[in-house]
């Protein structure tokens, strides 16, 4: 009697001796340190909404919220200013679903920065550190030093950086070895839908397009007057790339910027043009055709090879084409019922007689 009370006494003082930290009590797990952020809101307007890494838990939305590394920024209406770990300035717009990429996992610095799954950003890496990398479903733009817009669009599959200041590289994020430059004033897209595998080629933007989109992202003033002027040199400039290299003995305006623009030397004791010649030959022509062609297929072989195959292979290609209708054997069986069904109808007709 007296051992099975002493099991029972122990019984019921061991659950007392766990939790007041006695020798049978099992040591305490140390805490969870909080995730390491990787960005900060800085400030916001209108429907704003901060996700954890998971998806599975929304972040207070309050000035000055640390985003963790991985975490999700949801604009869907208004706009929404972050500061990066790396000093960069992003600004989200409206209808936009970004993540903040933890490119650091590894200890290293390779990898994104930021993920646009859908709208648009306005990044500008003033106040950064090293190069900000920003990625799409298909692309992906490299940012040394400089301002620009990164779009994406789900509906169409399609990315577009538009450059304001400095430059930047343009990349199908699949194929990263072949680039495409984008100055400033220039923009560059990557469609798949277009059947290209490089970005299409730097071409000059619009004030009238850049100015709303700069509003929207609520871009300072002092950035938004410096991106119309630059906007505004580049539609003014005839040719984007410079040819020419400078010599001490040659004035810089007449050896940089264009040989296009280059006025056309009159030259002694040649006979007038007997026809009309809207562009002379020049001995530059092919440099500059050379040149315009790399810079269509972003400097791949295989793409010039596509676009003059006699340049590679010593003479033209004859390829035979033969075009095959689905159709063809269908419309011949309906031309021959209808040929049937008309002679079955005129011999009907003739059948009938007048009554007499």
């Amino acid at each position: 009697m007296a051992d099975r009370f002493a099991v029972r006494s122990l019984f019921l003082l061991l659950p007392l001796a766990l939790a007041s930290g006695g020798a049978f009590a099992a040591p305490a797990a140390p805490p969870s340190s909080p995730p390491k952020p990787c960005a900060l809101l800085t400030s916001f307007n209108g429907d704003v909404e901060l996700i954890d890494p998971t998806r599975t838990r929304v972040i207070d939305t309050v000035e000055k919220a640390a985003i963790p590394c991985g975490g999700w920024l949801s604009v869907a209406d208004g706009w929404a200013k972050l500061r990066h770990r790396d000093g960069h300035v992003i600004h989200a717009g409206r209808d936009s679903f970004v993540q903040v990429v933890d490119y650091d996992q590894d200890g290293g610095s390779s990898g994104d920065h930021l993920a646009v799954l859908r709208g648009e950003v306005y990044v500008n890496t003033g106040d950064g550190s090293g190069e900000l990398r920003v990625i799409t479903a298909n692309a992906r733009a490299r940012i040394k030093e400089g301002a620009g817009i990164i779009m994406f669009s789900q509906l169409d599959d399609e990315t577009q950086l538009v450059m304001f200041e400095k430059s930047a590289t343009f990349e199908n994020r699949f194929v990263p070895g072949t680039r495409m430059l984008v100055r400033s004033g220039e923009a560059s897209s990557m469609n798949f839908r277009a059947l290209r595998v490089v970005p299409s080629e730097a071409a000059a933007v619009t004030m009238a397009s850049m100015r709303p989109r700069l509003a929207a992202l609520q871009v300072p003033d002092r950035d938004k007057a410096k991106a119309l002027r630059n906007a505004f040199e580049r539609q003014n400039r005839k040719f984007a790339s410079a040819l020419v290299k400078n010599t001490d003995d040659e004035d810089e305006s007449d050896s940089v910027g264009s040989v296009a623009a280059k006025k056309p030397q009159k030259e002694e004791g040649r006979a007038p043009a007997s026809m009309y010649t809207r562009h002379p030959p020049k001995p530059d022509d092919q440099q500059l055709r050379d040149h315009l062609t790399r810079k269509m297929v972003a400097g791949s072989d295989v793409g010039e090879k596509i676009l003059f195959p006699e340049k590679f292979y010593g003479k033209a290609q004859k390829v035979r084409l033969q075009i095959i209708d689905p159709l063809a054997g269908m419309n011949k069986n309906r031309m021959r019922e209808d040929a049937m069904e008309k002679a079955k109808l005129i011999e009907e007709l003739s059948q009938i007689r007048p009554e007499d």
